[in-house]
């Protein structure tokens, strides 16, 4: 695969410093697919195919509520 250039990358994803100005990712604008290491703390507008190994704090809504 060829490397995606800064521009795709923006379009996928936006990102942010935290206080120690590391980068963080802010927002994700597609699907992921493979592992995620690290939390999720935001909404997930979307389906979750796997494991969670962590904990669901709110809701866990489906197609048929």
């Amino acid at each position: 695969m060829k490397e995606p250039t800064l521009e795709e990358v923006l379009e996928l994803v936006s990102f942010y410093r935290d206080e120690d100005g590391k980068l963080r990712i802010s927002d994700v604008y597609d699907n992921v697919r493979g592992n995620l290491r690290g939390s999720v703390d935001c909404n997930v507008w979307g389906n979750v195919w796997g494991d969670v190994w962590g904990e669901v704090k709110g809701k866990v809504l489906n197609s048929l509520d």
